[in-house]
């Protein structure tokens, strides 16, 4: 009985969180690795907005989090195609470096035109991307420069003092605790390792 009202009770939070993102706000959200800030993908107001929040230049890149190939394949131009294998085969969360964004979500890339998105296969981020259906654009949770955050707690109030919306702490059971795999991928299957 527990787990059932518990599971609803996230969906109460994931209805609430998915409304103030379709009003152009900014949610706080515990991620599959870390605590996030994040917003809807297509909104250019949402990104100049969360850039400010966490004190940051607007020429940092964030990262766009998807759950489905499906859209995987909005967000960016043409997918390499060595990037399913590493998808498929992967165990822990990959960010990975597109050569081109699709022309949607040309304006969260550098002037190179690559984008980086990465595909959130279970748990609640992935519940919460696949109950909005539409790629959210996403960072850590901490001030440009400060460490990011596991724990909840570890959140600065300049940051929950300009949200629009926090999740509860107990969505955070699945936090991995550790920043995504970072590499970049070209059209010849090249593969270039960040972290």
């Amino acid at each position: 009985m527990k787990r059932e009202r518990t599971e609803r009770a996230f969906d109460r939070e994931i209805k609430g969180a998915c409304q103030v993102l379709k009003n152009d706000g900014v949610v706080l959200y515990p991620s599959d690795t870390l605590w996030g800030i994040g917003g809807d993908a297509e909104n250019l107001k949402v990104v100049e907005r969360i850039n400010a929040i966490k004190k940051r230049p607007d020429s940092k890149n964030m990262i766009v989090l998807v759950s489905s190939e499906r859209m995987l394949q909005q967000v960016v131009k043409d997918v390499p195609p060595i990037v399913w294998d590493i998808l498929d085969n992967g165990t822990e969360a990959i960010s990975i470096i597109y050569p081109k964004a699709s022309a949607r979500y040309g304006h969260l890339s550098p002037k190179d035109g690559s984008i980086a998105v990465r595909l959130v296969k279970s748990g609640f981020a992935h519940d919460f991307i696949a109950y909005y259906n539409k790629p959210l654009i996403s960072t850590s949770a901490n001030i440009s420069g400060d460490p990011s955050p596991v724990h909840f707690e570890e959140i600065s109030d300049s940051i929950t003092d300009n949200v629009d919306y926090i999740f509860p702490n107990e969505c955070a059971s699945e936090l991995s605790g550790k920043a995504s795999h970072l590499l970049s991928v070209a059209m010849n299957g090249e593969i270039r390792i960040y972290r």
